[in-house]
């Protein structure tokens, strides 16, 4: 009689440590996926629709090659906030995301230039992109986690990858105090859940942005949304952001130990407005490791730079 060995039937010894209990956890995840980053599609909006749905087109053409779980829109999605054609041109381009079967999951934030400035005492309003982007045109999707004050503005979503679920943290345009709050709050109901942050405006070609908000705006971003805020929670590990043309990123230590990267990604200042560049981001839980490749669709390229193309350590959660 043939005898059976750990060996010969590891599915076996699987099966019975997970009947027993003694697997703590569900057996893990090691596949690879993606999450895509759409860096400030202003241009495209105002000059080169084309451009704005080759990069959503090639997203959704891509999703099973790609694993793909999200995509997270940076800010800036138009040019001119005010202007509607641009915001079709938008709309029209994530319903690619939307129409596709089934639905890709996505986030969008505003930016400087999806809200107006009104009033010598600074306020900003989103009346167009909370038209075309409020918290309606994700009703029902069950990655949508809401709004602030029923607003999309500042939203939180989620998604799952590599055995873990994730949550996306977009936060608008140099967060006031309320905005902080709010974000504070929902941090305080997701502890366990690894988040990732957004917000238009963090970073530049220096590091972070240290320097007063335009219109006297006395929001948060840079040094004071890191101190303030970002270095305080322990499940903040990756911080993306546009608005100034480059790639960039800073590496720190929170309040509990942990390792903080902070990215910048805007290509609007590249020809014919920024040329399609999105970022893959590849998470290989495997490996504990995440690589970034700056790619467009347009060029059928990669820009490989150090400061494009990369890799990053990352400790994937329950490992």
């Amino acid at each position: 009689m043939k005898k059976f060995s750990i060996k010969t039937c590891p599915l076996i010894l699987l099966l019975i440590l997970a009947i027993t209990g003694t697997l703590s956890c569900q057996v893990q995840d090691n596949q690879p996926f993606t999450v895509i980053l759409l860096p400030d599609t202003q241009n495209y909006s105002e000059k080169y629709p084309d451009t704005y749905l080759a990069q959503t087109r090639w997203v959704a053409e891509h999703i099973e090659e790609e694993n793909t779980r999200f995509v997270i829109h940076l800010g800036d999605m138009v040019q001119n906030s005010e202007i509607e054609g641009e915001w079709e041109i938008a709309h029209r381009a994530h319903l690619v995301f939307d129409e596709a079967e089934p639905p890709i999951p996505y986030s969008v934030v505003p930016g400087n230039h999806d809200v107006v400035h009104r009033g010598e005492i600074t306020t900003w309003e989103t009346d167009l992109y909370e038209k075309y982007f409020g918290p309606q045109r994700f009703a029902g999707r069950e990655w949508y986690g809401g709004g602030m004050d029923g607003l999309n503005s500042s939203n939180y979503c989620f998604f799952e990858g590599g055995g873990a679920r994730f949550m996306v943290l977009s936060l608008n345009f140099a967060p006031g105090e309320e905005i902080i709050e709010w974000a504070d709050s929902v941090i305080e109901k997701h502890r366990e859940t690894p988040i990732i942050l957004v917000t238009h405006a963090h970073l530049n070609m220096r590091g972070r942005m240290n320097h007063p908000m335009p219109y006297g705006l006395d929001g948060y971003a840079g040094d004071r949304l890191w101190e303030n805020f970002i270095r305080r929670h322990e499940n903040i590990n990756l911080v993306f952001c546009g608005h100034v043309t480059g790639a960039n990123r800073v590496e720190s230590v929170n309040d509990h130990g942990k390792t903080v990267n902070e990215i910048l990604f805007d290509y609007q200042g590249e020809e014919n407005g920024g040329n399609g560049w999105l970022v893959k981001m590849r998470f290989i839980p495997g490996e504990d490791r995440i690589d970034f490749t700056t790619y467009s669709p347009v060029l059928d390229r990669t820009w490989d730079s150090p400061a494009n193309t990369f890799s990053l350590e990352y400790d994937f959660p329950g490992r």
